[in-house]
């Protein structure tokens, strides 16, 4: 099926590189929760309800960060911070060969993703694919102001510029999927426990 596919379109997070938010407080015995000896449940609520305020629009990180430190009544240490990017934020080894081989076939590969405006750089940069960066189609929630599985969004956007059964998606989240497949994509919900990385995921699919 991949043969045929005009399209490979990928989430970021969870998909091709590390969740950052998630993986910055809850890396096992060294992330901010763990550090900070923070109740986990309460980390996750003010965690989402942050992601919301900031993957819609162009925003600093350094706000981001001081609305952490507003919402826990503490000062989050901003070195270990920067170890636990480099520690902490895994990146999918086979990501950069697989896409820079699609681009290289004639094919097209689009990222559709939540990611807020000051990580997806830096995911861009781990992942190794800033020499094809360019070539990349983008549907950036913080670009688009909503969503991916909005009916304006990333997904919607993606299936005006390609066509729908072309498009091979692969998400972490299964809301998402179902909203690829409702446009026509053939979409695979992505667990990185099943797949190992996204040549792994190909794989599968080709089966």
């Amino acid at each position: 099926m991949t043969e045929a596919c005009g399209c490979l379109a990928l989430d970021m997070g969870g998909v091709v590189c590390a969740d950052t938010w998630e993986s910055l407080f809850f890396a096992p015995h060294v992330g901010l929760a763990a550090h900070y000896k923070l109740d986990p449940d309460m980390v996750t609520e003010k965690g989402n309800a942050l992601w919301e305020l900031y993957a819609y629009s162009h925003r600093e990180e350094e706000d981001y960060w001081r609305d952490w430190e507003e919402s826990l009544k503490l000062k989050l240490d901003r070195m270990l911070i920067a170890r636990l990017y480099e520690e902490a934020i895994w990146a999918d080894a086979t990501a950069a060969p697989v896409i820079t081989e699609y681009l290289e076939g004639g094919r097209q590969v689009a990222i559709v993703s939540n990611s807020t405006s000051f990580w997806f750089p830096r995911q861009i940069s781990r992942l190794g694919l800033k020499n094809v960066e360019h070539r990349l189609l983008r549907f950036l929630s913080h670009e688009t102001g909503v969503a991916k599985s909005h009916e304006q969004g990333g997904l919607k956007q993606l299936a005006s510029r390609q066509k729908a059964e072309n498009v091979l998606f692969m998400d972490d989240r299964q809301d998402n999927v179902a909203a690829a497949r409702k446009l026509g994509m053939t979409a695979l919900h992505y667990k990185k426990e099943a797949y190992g990385d996204l040549a792994g995921a190909l794989k599968n699919v080709k089966r």
